[in-house]
């Protein structure tokens, strides 16, 4: 069986992202490029499978982090088709811890002050500039993930500027304090989407368009704010 088709009958079987079946789908990939035909099921051996992963060392076109999402997909696929695999005969992949970069106070703020000049409008109307301004400075100031940010809830907030968040991947609650300003330019995206009645204004940030979308727009921001849009670890996390 070919194992193209296992992502494909995982993907029927199992509740998984899109994201996750193209991270499959390219590990089946770049199995097939080494072997230089397609990849079936019964190159799932022991031999096979870390000969590859010398192989992927060697080359030395992807990242240690890469290797080792190349090596997890493998294995995932391997005890789908064929219900076990031994993990621990198979080559590891050891990843360098790496320290992320922080964002400077000034960088932020160039960014924030860059997004004032961004095009258009978002699918609900909102102004992308206005969008984009208010969530730099609420992400800073609250230090929130991604998915928590665009779930955030202005009903969440006291009278203090306050608000306690569970966070999803975490389940814990985290206390977060705005600035008057930045709470003023929620509200202001609220009040856009609450006259259009194009979204829920309880959630301002909410983000209704691709994952890719958002950070290309976030790296027009670092591109007009002059600070290097190519940089790794400079997204919003």
């Amino acid at each position: 069986m070919l194992l193209s088709e296992s992502v494909r009958s995982l993907e029927m079987r199992r509740e998984v992202s899109a994201a996750y079946v193209y991270q499959l789908n390219y590990a089946v990939g770049r199995l097939a490029n080494f072997l230089d035909r397609d990849a079936t099921t019964t190159d799932l051996d022991e031999v096979t499978i870390n000969r590859w992963l010398i192989h992927e060392q060697n080359v030395g076109s992807l990242s240690p982090r890469s290797r080792s999402n190349l090596r997890t997909s493998i294995c995932t696929l391997w005890k789908f088709a064929k219900h076990e695999c031994n993990r621990d005969r198979i080559r590891s992949v050891r990843v360098p811890r790496k320290n992320p970069e922080a964002w400077t106070v000034s960088q932020m703020l160039a960014v924030a002050d860059a997004a004032r000049n961004l095009p258009g409008n978002l699918r609900n109307g909102v102004p992308r500039s206005l969008y984009f301004e208010a969530l730099c400075h609420f992400v800073y100031e609250t230090g929130l993930r991604r998915g928590d940010t665009w779930c955030f809830k202005l009903s969440s907030v006291d009278s203090s500027r306050v608000a306690a968040l569970t966070q999803s991947k975490t389940k814990r609650v985290h206390l977060v304090t705005m600035r008057k300003e930045t709470l003023a330019m929620l509200r202001s995206v609220s009040a856009r989407i609450d006259s259009r009645g194009t979204g829920d204004p309880d959630q301002p940030l909410k983000w209704t368009q691709s994952v890719s979308q958002f950070y290309y727009w976030i790296k027009r921001c670092r591109t007009l704010a002059g600070i290097d849009a190519e940089a790794r670890n400079r997204s919003t996390q």
